[in-house]
């Protein structure tokens, strides 16, 4: 099972490289950048362009090198195996193929294992998610469902971070998408990714279905509203609002109080990344940063380590308090 896991992994990753490595921001309606040059266009108008990108039209035709237009073959493009075979360049004009496609494929062949991992972890042995549905299906197919489900959210959310990488835009579409899996997983799901630890947190009567639902709520109105205030203090220099319309959709997704953790932990990273550039001269104050794949990273982490992450914290704070 775990090798065919693996290998459906690899061919989904490929065909999301495909996906990213074609977008093109100048050429589709759902990006800031689009909605700046658009100008003043009707919201409805805005959002049924978003329901039909033509980001899912650039799937179409054969796969080229990037560089000299070269038509691949089969055997150029099996997941992983033909860019080491390859030594990483073309075969025909021999220029460096970009290591996103092996590290792409690799990290969906991880989500499709680690994620049913995962939910099953949390799921039914440690009692910390409470679905809305329990009872009324069998644990299996909660298994499978909630699987599949995360593992849908984690390659939009690592479109989103190469996307981000390499243009400095986060595709409104991908936005929209992460937010409308917040609104069903805060149907179907009850619990946290921080096990007992978000009791301290919590504020009275939210172990109650209302008070759930209403913690996925706030967590999108602080995910939110706190980049909201970044960019505003900040004049849209600290960061975009993409990443703003990202963390409504995250905050909705994870809730509080985690979305608080996904926030600080993007921060960190963001911090660690930027200061050693910052110290060797290769960045200034005033360079672009994309903050995107921070908070992918953070979302990640919070996920698959959200409880020992904060059992680590609390063991540090307690240690020095000795």
């Amino acid at each position: 099972m775990t090798v065919l896991l693996i290998l459906l992994g690899l061919a989904v990753g490929s065909f999301l490289n495909v996906l990213i490595l074609r977008y093109d921001p100048d050429k589709d309606g759902h990006s800031e950048r689009s909605e700046e040059s658009n100008g003043g266009k009707k919201i409805l108008r805005f959002y049924l362009r978003m329901t039909t990108p033509t980001f899912l039209k650039t799937a179409g035709g054969r796969s080229r090198c990037l560089h000299c237009g070269h038509q691949l073959r089969w055997y150029e493009l099996i997941p992983v195996v033909s860019w080491i075979i390859q030594l990483g360049k073309c075969r025909n004009c021999k220029k460096y193929i970009s290591l996103q496609y092996p590290v792409v494929e690799l990290a969906s062949a991880a989500l499709f294992v680690f994620v049913p991992w995962a939910v099953e972890w949390l799921l039914f042995q440690t009692g910390e998610w409470i679905p809305a549905f329990a009872g009324m299906t069998g644990d299996m197919w909660m298994l499978y469902g909630f699987s599949a489900f995360w593992i849908l959210v984690f390659l939009m959310l690592m479109a989103a971070f190469f996307i981000d990488v390499r243009h400095y835009v986060i595709p409104n579409y991908l936005n929209l998408s992460i937010f409308i899996a917040g609104i069903v997983w805060t149907v179907v799901r009850m619990g946290s990714f921080l096990g007992s630890y978000a009791d301290l947190f919590s504020f009275g009567g939210s172990a109650s279905e209302v008070g759930l639902v209403l913690n996925h709520i706030l967590g999108m109105v602080l995910g939110a509203g706190f980049f909201l205030v970044v960019i505003f203090i900040t004049r849209g220099k600290g960061m975009g609002l993409g990443d703003a319309k990202l963390m409504a959709g995250l905050g909705l997704l994870f809730g509080y109080p985690d979305i608080l953790i996904v926030m600080v932990l993007s921060f960190v990273l963001g911090t660690l990344y930027a200061l050693p550039l910052l110290a060797m001269g290769k960045k200034g104050m005033k360079s672009m940063l994309p903050f995107g794949p921070f908070i992918v990273l953070a979302s990640f982490l919070v996920f698959f380590f959200g409880t020992r992450i904060l059992q680590g914290y609390f063991g540090i704070i307690e240690g020095l308090s000795l």
